[in-house]
């Protein structure tokens, strides 16, 4: 009896560690998205999928597995609104997981473009989707020296706490540019 107590106290700790690695997006917008993400494969060559609707403060795993990879592609798209990126993959209108990223029309699918999702090799990770008139500009930390120039700070993703989470805008503008963003307790 106690050793079957001890083999279920193990296999829960064993699953528990593995539901932390995962990709999440999290919408922080006020509109409806419809995320797809792109990846290259553990056993290599691209793959898609999507899509995943998020609602207004949604957040949704769209990976449940170790991430094994630095980068990751995605898309978000609004009704009536647009995207840019400069990386394409396959996708369709319909629930999808499509292997490959070349000749998409010639196999029934559409090529979309997507944006780089860097991880920095942080597992778990979440995207969190912004509009860009809803950012505060006082998240844009820039360090001067002692004469007012402006100095770059780099800290490595995650290295403040983990989960590391990065912003994405969804708009197709520019982003603001930020030296450091530093994680704050209360978010």
């Amino acid at each position: 009896m106690r050793l079957t107590g001890q083999l279920m106290l193990l296999a829960a700790l064993f699953w528990a560690g593995q539901a932390a690695a995962q990709l999440d997006i999290c919408n922080g917008t006020e509109l409806r998205q419809s995320v797809s993400i792109g990846y290259e494969a553990p056993e290599g060559g691209w793959v898609s999928e999507g899509w995943w609707i998020l609602e207004p403060g949604d957040c949704k795993t769209v990976m449940r597995r170790e991430l094994a990879r630095r980068y990751f592609y995605y898309r978000a798209t609004v009704n009536g609104g647009g995207f840019d990126g400069p990386f394409s993959f396959c996708t369709q209108p319909e629930p999808y997981t499509i292997k490959g990223d070349a000749d998409c029309e010639a196999r029934g699918y559409r090529t979309e473009r997507f944006r780089k999702i860097d991880t920095n090799n942080a597992d778990p990770f979440t995207l969190t989707l912004v509009d860009e008139t809803q950012r505060d500009p006082e998240e844009d930390i820039v360090y001067l020296d002692e004469a007012g120039r402006e100095l770059s700070v780099d800290f490595p993703n995650g290295s403040i706490g983990e989960p590391f989470t990065q912003t994405g805008i969804f708009t197709g503008r520019a982003p603001r540019r930020c030296r450091a963003r530093i994680p704050t307790a209360s978010k």
